[in-house]
């Protein structure tokens, strides 16, 4: 959780209309975000919670405030399209870039160190300590475009704060921020650094250089994000621009310009639909269309229509968090206040008891944990890639527009969730057992089914020895089982795992090549079984 704080003054101006604080705080608190007030400093302090990054910024919680009290309506943001470009090239450390342009900022005191704070705390949360995103902001008019982002281990420039030219790897030593941030480029000899036709600007994301300082006489502001996600640094830009906007500015794109394609550095159209079943059915509510339509309006959407069964919502750049329909309805329901839901108990009285299944599950974790296994939780969504490292052959789930290539599948096997754990895992200790109970999507039966799967990994790991296990865990399971072979085990090695005549599982010694995949060094045993 993000801390921020910000003048109570400037806050109330940028609200649009004053009123009193106390009102103000309790609107963030409905919101959903923690805050105190220091009237000694005449501060507020927000906790804002990492799903909500737009609020990072003072534009961002007055912007929230002003709907939320329906002081102003939302209103759509418009950027201009782009008249500069990047030129991109291959960046093996950093590999991405986005940009943008505002005009006619109001540039003062005030706004310098609420900007820098909003740019510090999404490099601290939302960038993970600029390792995934970090922002760099330029005086655009002392700048010469166009733009170029590319690796160079030869260059020198003059970095913020200094008079002297220095060379990246020179800033990585003397300079207080690269001695800060110089772990994100170890073994690196070639380092991304962001150039217009003067020279460097950015070494990124260690410093700016000098020359494009921003300061109160500052007009025109260029704004350039690099890092390692393109999804949260379009939406690092986004938040940024967005406050700039608030703030009176103009916004313009800047064209992305790579070996084989150009494209726009982000977009500001976004339309979603929200179904009033769903929504109704999740509240227990009856919505009307005026109530949806107010408390969209509320938490800062703007409907565009409305028809018998949903409604089209204008996302707003901002809200990077909006991923699903959940995402309004939670929204939705803030808006409508939850001191207005009404709890009503059930007519009818129920014993709660452990289904069938669960029973078998509690044996089976107690099972592995007096074994010495330890249990892990990943993640349902994974990636073709990861599948393919472990000779997985299965029909994939693919998610349609994923929004990165690292959750572009429902997993079909827990196997290679575990292979990625003990490659995270290969300084420490050994032997080393994991197991994990969770949901495996099966394409062809157009349905998800509960699997386990366990592996072991040591100097000398047998097939007896995970073998062993099986035996153990299968006292609740009733499977049987025949010699087979599998894409992913040792020849003559493994064994296939059957349920009323069905293949259901797989279990023996770890092909070395997929090991090595992992870049692991001790062989590794396992199994995976689909319990139902």
């Amino acid at each position: 959780m993000a801390v921020v704080k910000y003048q109570i003054k400037r806050l109330q101006e940028l609200i649009g209309k004053e009123r009193p604080i106390d009102e103000i705080k309790e609107a963030i608190e409905n919101i959903g975000e923690e805050c105190e007030i220091d009237i000694e400093s005449e501060e507020i302090k927000v906790n804002v919670n990492p799903n909500r990054p737009d609020l990072y910024s003072i534009e961002g919680i007055a912007r929230a405030v002003s709907n939320f009290l329906e002081i102003r309506e939302p209103r759509p943001y418009e950027i201009n399209d782009a008249k500069h470009e990047i030129v991109v090239s291959n960046v093996s450390a950093r590999p991405y870039i986005v940009a943008g342009i505002a005009y006619n900022v109001n540039v003062n005191e005030d706004f310098l160190k609420d900007i820098i704070q909003a740019q510090e705390t999404i490099h601290e949360n939302f960038g993970r300590k600029r390792k995934k995103i970090a922002i760099g902001l330029h005086d655009f008019d002392k700048t010469k475009p166009p733009y170029y982002y590319k690796e160079m281990k030869y260059t020198r420039f003059v970095p913020l704060d200094t008079q002297e030219e220095l060379a990246p790897h020179e800033i990585l030593k003397k300079h207080p921020k690269g001695i800060e941030y110089g772990d994100i480029y170890k073994n690196i000899d070639e380092y991304p650094l962001v150039f217009d036709s003067l020279g460097v600007i950015s070494f990124t994301p260690i410093i700016n250089c000098e020359r494009t300082r921003i300061d109160e006489s500052t007009k025109n502001i260029f704004i350039e994000i690099t890092g390692t996600s393109i999804h949260e640094m379009r939406s690092a830009l986004n938040i940024i621009l967005c406050s700039l906007y608030d703030n009176g500015a103009k916004i313009e794109n800047v064209k992305l310009k790579y070996v084989d394609r150009e494209e726009d550095s982000t977009s500001f159209v976004r339309i979603e639909k929200l179904e009033y079943k769903f929504l109704n059915k999740v509240l227990g509510l009856r919505l009307k269309r005026d109530e949806i339509e107010r408390c969209l309006k509320r938490m800062g959407f703007i409907p565009k229509s409305f028809d018998e069964k949903s409604v089209s919502i204008l996302v707003p750049p901002y809200r990077a968090d909006i991923i699903h329909q959940v995402d309004f309805v939670e929204d939705i329901a803030i808006a409508y206040g939850y001191e207005n839901f009404k709890p009503k108990i059930p007519n009818f009285n129920t014993i709660g008891n452990l289904s069938k299944e669960s029973e078998i599950e509690e044996k089976i974790k107690l099972d592995f944990v007096s074994l010495g296994f330890y249990e892990i939780v990943s993640f349902t969504l994974s990636n073709e890639e990861k599948e393919e490292m472990c000779k997985i052959e299965n029909e994939k789930i693919k998610i349609e527009n994923a929004i990165s290539k690292e959750i572009s599948i429902f997993r079909s096997s827990l196997f290679p969730s575990l292979m990625q754990v003990l490659s995270l895992n290969k300084t420490k200790s050994f032997p080393q057992k994991i197991f994990e109970m969770g949901k495996i999507g099966i394409k062809k039966e157009k349905s998800t089914r509960t699997a386990i799967c366990a592996l072991i990994s040591d100097t000398k790991v047998s097939f007896s020895e995970i073998k062993g296990v099986y035996q153990i865990i299968n006292e609740h399971l009733g499977t049987s089982y025949k010699a087979m072979d599998f894409n992913f085990t040792i020849p003559g090695r493994a064994i296939g795992i059957f349920k009323k005549g069905k293949l259901v599982g797989w279990c023996g010694e770890i092909d070395p090549k997929i090991v090595r995949n992992f870049n692991l060094e001790n062989p590794v045993a396992g199994f995976e079984i689909i319990l139902y």
